[in-house]
């Protein structure tokens, strides 16, 4: 395994760190020695010495900066983790501090053959804030000669946080549709379903207390039964019952063909004027009568 003491966050934001939480809350051999994070400014960056000043398990030590460049030339390797539109222009002004250093980028929609424009060893990866609060998901794109050279150190630091999922780079988008954005979908299911109890007559927190824990068990049945979620479907419903009806109800407003993420999917970066960039995530079907979802995230820089 290489030998990196010391690690980088560039641009700690929320992505970065939910990652570095996982961790820092997690004991290990393999957590870094020494973590670097910088942000734009010094009120965020206040932010996170009060988010990390307990004493941790693993003896981490952690330095707070605004300055890229001495972040980037004291690393032995570093994390990307800054807004979309500010990537190319603070990997320009790193670029000549981190050229043959790893660089692991978990900026949604930046390709990993980007990257190798600024380093010789990249990889991309994706998470969800969830690392926030438990292990979660964390894919990993990496080419052969990074994964010989670095493979152990990554799968060391990253399975702190989660479970690794080797991805390849035409994988990517959809990848960080399902770890990235489906958070967001299950937690407008989870609400939905909360939000029906009260309609009912339940109270919040009935209804609140009902909804998580039957998600939670069923999870927990997925990851345990051995079998397809269709399966697992078919033995829960009895004819003429009230689960079958509620599923036809469900297919009738077009649940499956619009949450499903097997559909073509279409990313759209459009650049509005100097400082503001529009991505639409598209996702589209080839039903005419299944409508489209459509997420727009404005990426206004500093």
């Amino acid at each position: 395994m290489s030998d990196i003491n010391t690690l980088a966050v560039i641009g700690c934001g929320t992505m970065g760190s939910a990652l570095i939480q996982s961790i820092y809350r997690k004991v290990s051999s393999s957590a870094p020695k020494h973590i670097i994070l910088t942000t734009a400014t010094d009120k965020s960056l206040e932010k996170l010495r009060i988010k990390f000043k307990i004493p941790n398990a693993n003896g981490i030590s952690f330095e707070f900066t605004t300055n890229n460049r001495l972040a980037a030339s004291k690393a032995d390797a570093l994390l990307l983790s800054c807004k979309p539109d500010l990537s190319l222009e603070i990997l320009n002004s790193i670029k000549q501090d981190i050229k043959d250093k790893l660089l692991i980028s978990i900026v949604a929609g930046f390709s990993n053959s980007r990257l190798e424009t600024f380093s010789k060893y990249t990889c991309t990866i994706m998470a969800s804030i969830v690392l926030s609060y438990t292990s979660g998901p964390i894919s990993l794109t990496m080419n052969p000669s990074v994964a010989a050279r670095y493979g152990d150190y990554l799968d060391n630091l990253l399975s702190q946080a989660g479970s690794i999922i080797l991805v390849t780079e035409d994988e990517s988008d959809i990848t960080n549709a399902i770890i990235g954005s489906a958070t967001a979908f299950t937690l407008l299911y989870v609400e939905s379903l909360i939000q029906g109890g009260i309609s009912k007559g339940l109270t919040y927190d009935k209804a609140k207390k009902m909804t998580l824990k039957m998600v939670e068990s069923t999870l927990k049945m997925v990851l345990t039964a051995g079998e397809s979620s269709e399966e697992l479907i078919n033995a829960l419903v009895t004819p003429g019952g009230t689960t079958i009806d509620g599923l036809l109800t469900l297919e009738e407003g077009k649940f499956r063909s619009t949450v499903t993420l097997d559909r073509k999917l279409e990313i759209r970066c459009i650049l509005k004027n100097d400082n503001v960039r529009i991505m639409h995530i598209v996702f589209t079907s080839d039903d005419p009568d299944s409508p489209g979802i459509i997420c727009t995230i404005n990426m206004i820089a500093n």
